[in-house]
């Protein structure tokens, strides 16, 4: 079962800060961008190697009406890669975020350079 609070890594907390000044965009739809994207790298984000020093969200409060979604997308990605540890989709739900923030950082610049995420 996931947290009803996200705590993020610090240097996530601070990736945050320099996308909203780039982009214009909140926390909240930087951090679902993020998680999305994390899901389609391939490859584990390892739940371990991110603190939690960060900033901290209610779940809620970054995954909105769609929460429900969030998570489907979640438990997919855990039954198609069957992680070490599985059971803990808070952990790797985290970790999807964090690792997704910090993919996020290097393909995007501008707001216009969010639709080259998009593959069409």
């Amino acid at each position: 079962m996931l947290a009803k609070k996200i705590q993020l890594d610090e240097s996530s907390t601070q990736v945050l800060k320099t996308m909203k000044a780039r982009t214009g965009l909140t926390h909240q739809y930087l951090c679902r961008l993020g998680f999305c994207l994390s899901l389609t790298e391939p490859g584990h984000p390892d739940p371990k190697s991110y603190d939690e020093r960060g900033v901290e969200f209610n779940r809620y409060t970054l995954t909105g009406e769609w929460d429900r979604l969030f998570i489907a997308y979640l438990r997919e990605w855990i039954a198609l890669e069957e992680p070490a540890n599985a059971k803990d989709e808070a952990a790797w739900f985290r970790a999807h975020i964090n690792r997704g923030l910090a993919l996020l950082q290097r393909r995007v610049r501008t707001l216009a350079d969010i639709t080259d995420l998009v593959a069409w």
